[in-house]
């Protein structure tokens, strides 16, 4: 099911600084405004889905894709973004969920 957009969880190595994670994810959002498909994305770093504070090496960004007829399927977005981010950002840890991800954003 393409709901439009999905959930990238990631992590830095442990023990990562609060500015080591963040310059690396700032790549991870050089990546995503790249890429032709994708619109907009959020991030939270420090702070998982829920509410409680997290280890600063982790985090969370929602991103949401260009409308269905102007774009490729979540799914091969989500593969070559996938693909691209664990060459260039090996120490990385990412995981895409799709299939959570009912996006509404105000314009």
């Amino acid at each position: 099911m393409d709901e439009g957009g999905f959930i990238l969880d990631y992590w830095t190595p442990t023990g990562s600084s609060l500015a080591e994670t963040d310059r690396q994810l700032q790549r991870i959002e050089g990546i995503l405004k790249e890429d032709s498909d994708v619109e907009r994305f959020t991030r939270r770093t420090g702070f998982e889905l829920g509410f409680f504070a997290t280890a600063p090496n982790t985090g969370d960004m929602t991103v949401q894709l260009r409308p269905r007829k102007d774009r490729a399927s979540v799914y091969r977005v989500i593969d070559r973004l996938r693909t691209r981010i664990e060459t260039e950002l090996p120490a990385v840890r990412v995981e895409f969920h799709p299939d959570h991800c009912r996006i509404s954003w105000e314009t």
